[in-house]
């Protein structure tokens, strides 16, 4: 199994792992142990070694998981979601390393359990660990991939169908209060010419509604002229395009916007962690970047905005999951009309 270590005076990573030819290897990665980015970058590097490893080893089998990766590329129409079938093959084959499972034929019901239990324990850079709900949609992916297993006879049956896990409840995304924005606001001002991008995401987002992924430049198309802003290939690809008006206090950010070379308003490797230290930085641990969505969805009904009018405006195909972003509270209703009369009264 491949492992990343740091060397005395030396400000890269280095990675130790076995070649084809089964020998084992020192490099350096020339991703800085400093830079939380490259950090990353160098476990997904040791993760896609140990992959290789275990494709390497499976291979000079009949039987092995070399089928995955054809597979996993042709599963899904959308370039989102096939890199997040990646990534969970990617944890996958980790796991399938630690426990030396070189054959689809090896694996049993057991290790769907050992499974979430190893991936809630991996503790990241932060400290923090993966969630049980993230562990069971990887789940969810490597029977999948055993399903196909068992398409291709590499083994009898799926033991991971049916496993009925249960989810924990997730939390609750709040509304950002007015006061919050009044902190929030002057901070996204104070930010190095090198997070840009996290105040015209932000901003974006909270005129609109629209998700992190949709304010990214190439996701965006403005026709000045028209007054139209069309987002493109959101949440569910091409055929979920869809166009807004352009909101007047946006107007001149998105001209500033497009205008601007690419460059200047690169995103880094992890936008959304980007998000999380800034709101921790903040003292405002308990938002995220999601949250916009659901003050913009929560302000539509508070300003009374027709449902199928606020559906369009963020792209919501389902009245259920409309529903679920509103954060409509006790003061929302106070003023409720009088229903009946009073019967007590002759």
């Amino acid at each position: 199994m491949a492992s990343l270590y740091k060397k005395p005076g030396s400000k890269f990573w280095y990675v130790h792992f076995q070649d084809k030819d089964g020998a084992w290897r020192h490099r350096s990665t020339g991703l800085l142990h400093s830079d939380a980015r490259q950090t990353a970058e160098a476990r997904i590097l040791k993760a896609n070694l140990d992959a290789g490893q275990l494709e390497h080893a499976s291979s000079k089998h009949r039987g092995g998981w070399e089928f995955v990766e054809e597979y996993l590329a042709n599963c899904a129409r959308n370039a989102n979601t096939r890199r997040c079938y990646r990534n969970r093959w990617t944890w996958i084959s980790l796991f399938l390393a630690h426990e030396g499972l070189r054959f689809p034929e090896q694996v049993e019901y057991a290790h769907a359990h050992r499974y979430i239990a190893w991936r809630t324990n991996w503790k990241k850079k932060t400290g923090k660990k993966a969630c049980r709900n993230t562990a069971i949609y990887e789940v969810k992916t490597f029977s999948q991939i055993m399903e196909e297993a068992t398409r291709r006879k590499l083994c009898s049956a799926n033991p991971l169908v049916k496993l009925k896990l249960i989810k924990d409840d997730p939390d609750e995304k709040p509304e950002i209060t007015d006061r919050e924005f009044r902190v929030i606001l002057p901070a996204l001002d104070l930010l190095p010419p090198e997070k840009a991008w996290m105040r015209y995401s932000f901003l974006i987002s909270m005129h609109t509604g629209c998700r992190l992924q949709d304010t990214r430049q190439k996701r965006l198309y403005c026709d000045f002229e028209t007054d139209v802003l069309t987002f493109l290939e959101p949440k569910g690809g091409k055929k979920r395009n869809f166009s807004i008006p352009i909101p007047p206090a946006i107007r001149p950010l998105l001209e500033e916007f497009v205008n601007r070379p690419p460059v200047e308003v690169a995103w880094p490797f992890q936008p959304s962690r980007a998000w999380q230290h800034f709101f921790h930085s903040l003292d405002l641990d308990h938002l995220c970047f999601h949250c916009l969505r659901v003050t913009f969805v929560t302000r539509l009904a508070r300003k009374r905005v027709p449902l199928a009018s606020a559906m369009r405006l963020v792209n919501h195909a389902s009245t259920t999951i409309h529903r679920i972003y509103q954060r409509l509270g006790v003061d929302d209703v106070r003023d409720m009309p009088v229903l009946f009369p009073d019967f007590t009264r002759n």
